[in-house]
């Protein structure tokens, strides 16, 4: 166990400020772990989620009338944690989750795979016969309502896992700034979220560590913190959330805006 004295003991390894524009934060990760020469998932104009493997639909995965797919509008498969649940029941492909928590939608949330830079033809996890790993898999802010990004558990601050600081790693929020337009009016606020996830989504708890004031216009006031937010668990295995959302009853249509958070990694000692 880690000792409730362990980020004074812990190695920093940098702050810095991170910037998250609409359209550019992802839900969750996915990687083929298969041995074919070709593998993708694209993401339709709905949200939904088509896996191939070697050219052909994976039929390792069906959630709704379409093998290899995975319809978000159905009850078994609307929230992310379902999705990842689904993904990471075939054995073929992994997901892990990163800006998202368990419980939101993912009906008609995720970002067109044909609006994603480099990405138009699909996510190809297999490109001239090397395996690229983990593919982000973005959001589309006007639906999903937040902009948000994970500070990993696997230390990485861009929210792709690695394996060098591997579950060892913390992080601390000292400061969020942003806007979210058009919010509702009195809707937006900052959120973080401390998830515990084994990396792979399941086994998860997510806790509220912080709910700013709704604001009035979406244009956000910056918030900080000398000592900062972090984990209030000190074990291994936490990832923190910061998400600027429209809380609203009835959400704005938040085309634009940003999220920065302010934070740092920690390389945390075992005992």
């Amino acid at each position: 166990m880690v000792t409730k004295d362990s980020f004074d003991l812990a190695a920093d390894l940098g702050r810095g400020t991170q910037v998250i524009s609409a359209d550019g934060d992802w839900a969750l990760q996915i990687r083929y772990i298969g041995s074919e020469d070709q593998a993708s998932v694209t993401i339709a104009a709905d949200g939904n989620l088509a896996f191939k493997e070697d050219d052909s639909a994976y039929t390792g995965i069906q959630i709704g009338a379409v093998a290899g797919t995975i319809d978000v509008s159905n009850a078994s498969a609307d929230t992310f944690g379902e999705v990842v649940d689904a993904i990471n029941t075939t054995g073929t492909f992994e997901a892990a989750m990163a800006g998202a928590l368990r419980t939101d939608s993912a009906n008609d949330t995720l970002l067109v795979s044909t609006s994603v830079t480099d990405q138009t033809a699909g996510y190809e996890f297999v490109v001239g016969g090397v395996n690229m790993g983990w593919k982000k898999i973005y959001k589309d802010t006007s639906a999903a309502k937040n902009i948000a990004l994970a500070l990993s558990m696997c230390g990485d601050p861009r929210g792709m896992f690695n394996t060098h600081h591997d579950a060892s790693t913390r992080s601390v929020v000292y400061g969020l700034a942003g806007s979210l337009t058009t919010c509702s009016a009195t809707g937006c606020q900052f959120e973080i979220y401390e998830c515990e996830d084994n990396k792979f989504g399941t086994d998860t708890t997510e806790t509220l560590l912080y709910q700013g004031a709704l604001d009035t216009d979406g244009v956000m006031t910056a918030v900080t913190w000398d000592n900062g937010i972090k984990p209030a668990t000190k074990d291994h295995g936490y990832r923190l959330v910061a998400r600027l959302i429209d809380n609203g009853s009835t959400p704005g249509a938040c085309t634009t805006g940003s999220l920065s958070v302010d934070y740092s990694l920690f390389d945390m000692p075992r005992a």
